[in-house]
């Protein structure tokens, strides 16, 4: 009898170690999306007070808030290759990847000189780097075609933006030797332009773009290039990391008063392999049903859309991020 107290007494104190244990395991967490594990990650960004900084700020805020299982800490870095190789070594666990970049280090090449960098995932193409071709009206430039020639500024040599001048140039049969590139950095590219010392300037970036604006603000008329559908359905083609078909509305410049197509890399939200697939689902899903709150954080919110979530990504997707669009309908 005194043995069967005995155990009688062990099983009640089992059961309520077991309770116990479960009661403080986050169970009461206030996890909308019902997840009991939280999962700490880094995002890292771009530099502190810039776009990417700023938007992954308003996407960590609002995917905090709803406690889907994962808190994440933004940090500023030096920019996409910086942050490749930080996934790489497992130094952060999500990041802005230019697309370009990320299907660089995915296959070892360019700034990666042979370091194959083969755990990067993407979550989601995000912020458009639409191209920007700017002539002055007066310069008799009308396509990119009569760019042959002439002398462009391009952007720092050893960066992505004389590598996509050039990508899209040969489109047009434009090959290095057939103009005077100017590598300076874009805003004295423009002066450049306003002083009539180069013929064109290329800029990549969001817009409206901030070189961009200065230009067209200015006193001297200047025109936008479109780079035609079929040149940019060539470029896709070979090379899958440019997002596809681009236009920008009238009046996003001022006295652009005309639509114009274009197209540009992407910053894609990468991601490690490693990271569990629950975890990116629940950041992929929050991200997209709550863009206007992140908008109300940064307006860049506003580039977060599900119908080009997957366009310009050549690396794999995240099954995480996948399970999400398949949902979706998109895959």
């Amino acid at each position: 009898m005194r043995r069967f107290a005995k155990l009688f007494a062990l099983v009640i104190l089992a059961s309520f170690m077991v309770f116990s244990v479960a009661g403080c395991g986050g169970g009461d967490n206030g996890n909308e999306g019902g997840a009991d594990k939280v999962e700490k990650l880094a995002f890292s960004t771009g530099p502190q007070g810039g776009t990417y900084y700023s938007l992954a700020t308003g996407i960590a805020t609002t995917i905090n808030d709803k406690k889907v299982g994962a808190d994440i800490a933004v940090e500023s870095t030096g920019g996409s290759v910086e942050n490749a190789r930080f996934l790489g070594t497992k130094q952060t666990d999500i990041a802005w990847v230019e697309s370009m970049v990320a299907d660089k280090a995915m296959k070892g090449e360019k700034w990666f000189d042979g370091n194959k960098v083969e755990n990067l995932r993407a979550i989601a193409a995000i912020i458009p780097n639409t191209v920007h071709f700017i002539v002055k009206e007066k310069s008799g430039i009308e396509s990119l075609a009569d760019l042959k020639g002439k002398r462009i500024s391009m952007g720092v040599q050893g960066g992505s933006s004389p590598l996509t001048a050039m990508n899209v140039l040969r489109t047009f049969g434009i090959n290095e030797g057939d103009v005077q590139p100017q590598y300076v950095p874009h805003g004295e590219g423009i002066q450049l332009l306003k002083d009539d010392r180069v013929d064109a300037v290329m800029i990549d970036g969001a817009t409206p773009q901030p070189h961009i604006i200065d230009a067209t603000s200015s006193q001297q008329e200047m025109r936008l290039l479109s780079i035609p559908e079929e040149n940019i359905n060539e470029l896709v083609a070979e090379m899958p990391f440019y997002g596809g078909l681009m236009t920008v509305d009238a009046g996003t410049y001022p006295g652009i008063d005309y639509d114009w197509t274009s197209t540009g890399l992407l910053a894609v939200m990468t991601t490690r392999e490693e990271i569990p697939e629950d975890v990116v689902y629940n950041i992929t899903k929050t991200m997209f049903e709550n863009t206007e709150a992140i908008t109300n954080i940064h307006k860049a919110g506003r580039y977060i859309q599900l119908e080009r979530a997957i366009k310009g990504i050549s690396i794999p997707l995240h099954p995480g991020a996948e399970k999400f669009y398949k949902e979706k309908g998109i895959l």
